[in-house]
């Protein structure tokens, strides 16, 4: 069988599963990132809720004093 890097097709063949094995280990990697990266919509909607609160408090104690 030809080969193009003058290695055996079993090297060849070794080479082409260790980088289908790195490259599925990155995409695993990769969602398990991506899920830590992006909170849900609900987590979302409770953060924008608990920042707007703080927001309407920092805003009235900074009326009151004047």
């Amino acid at each position: 069988m030809s080969t193009h890097n003058d290695g055996s097709h079993y090297d060849n063949h070794q080479q082409a599963a260790e980088l289908h094995d790195k490259a599925a280990h990155a995409h695993l990697v990769g969602e398990q990132q991506g899920k830590q990266d992006h909170p849900t919509g609900h987590e979302q909607s409770r953060q924008a809720l608990e920042h707007s609160q703080d927001a309407h408090l920092h805003t009235q104690a900074a009326t009151v004093g004047h």
